[in-house]
């Protein structure tokens, strides 16, 4: 009897300490945002949205600000469709840091989702602004050129993407689409 009271305690004992930290690893409050946001996009790669958003969204709850949270779930929202809850959490960053360009940048998305091309304009414009290093506004804008009917303007962009980053793979592969579609235009040209 005396073995089995003693077994038992030891066994709850080790099972609360495994819940305990268990606690402690999920718990919003012992997870560092930048943790919160490098797990949530480990769920997203696995295809588990919606518990990465609950998860940024409960690091929230416990207080924490960060711009990189509000940037992640306004990635979310505006992937789920939710364009009110997406521009509030790009809007939060842009509180948080006025030079967000990724902020500027999500927010020029919404403004394309609700087909306000001129907002989408000054959204990657101010983007540009604040960070003239990155070269995803000038993607974005070249985007909008395309989808507007303007390859050569498009193809300005692009290349200013390029030469800030060579090697920014968006850009490459519009681009490598662009000349395919150029090379297949110019072969039926020839032909006829």
């Amino acid at each position: 009897m005396f073995k089995k009271v003693i077994f038992t305690v030891s066994f709850l004992a080790v099972v609360g300490a495994a819940a305990w930290s268990a606690h402690i690893v999920t718990s919003p409050e012992a997870i560092p945002p930048q943790d919160f946001v490098a797990q949530a996009r480990s769920l997203m790669e696995q295809g588990q949205k919606d518990q990465a958003m609950s998860m940024l969204q409960n690091s929230l709850k416990s207080g924490a600000k960060n711009q990189s949270v509000h940037l992640l779930l306004g990635e979310l929202f505006l992937e789920k469709g939710d364009l009110a809850q997406a521009q509030a959490h790009y809007g939060e960053a842009l509180k948080l840091d006025a030079k967000n360009a990724k902020a500027y940048i999500g927010l020029g998305l919404v403004d394309i989702k609700q087909q306000n091309i001129n907002g989408a304009i000054q959204k990657f414009t101010l983007a540009m602004k604040a960070d003239p290093a990155s070269a995803d506004p000038a993607y974005h804008m070249g985007n909008l050129a395309l989808g507007s009917g303007k390859p050569d303007v498009a193809m300005n962009f692009y290349q200013k993407a390029l030469q800030l980053d060579p090697t920014h793979n968006p850009t490459l592969t519009v681009v490598a689409q662009m000349n395919e579609l150029m090379k297949k235009n110019m072969g039926a040209k020839g032909q006829n």
